[in-house]
């Protein structure tokens, strides 16, 4: 991997579950894993928006490369320039 293409600060975010102290139940949210260089690519088509009911969707499919880290999985997320990305 060229080092020179790593040109974008990604952030990775992973889910944790946390207690609520006012009810007890668990609530997901998304903890920062580490932040990292990436080569971040649109992909054609690159935008595409649809509704659901009555919300707006916005899809942005992109291609995200770094280099390899054994503790990241297809669960996780990426925040790229205040997005979050599945």
């Amino acid at each position: 991997m060229n080092a020179g293409k790593l040109n974008r600060r990604v952030t990775i975010l992973r889910r944790i579950e946390v207690q609520d102290t006012t009810y007890g139940g668990f609530v997901a949210t998304w903890s920062t894993l580490a932040t990292v260089w990436a080569e971040v690519q649109d992909m054609l088509p690159s935008r595409a928006e649809r509704m659901a009911e009555g919300v707006e969707i916005a899809r942005r499919p992109c291609r995200v490369r770094m280099r390899y880290r054994s503790d990241v999985t297809s669960a996780m997320r990426l925040r790229i320039d205040g997005r979050e990305y599945r």
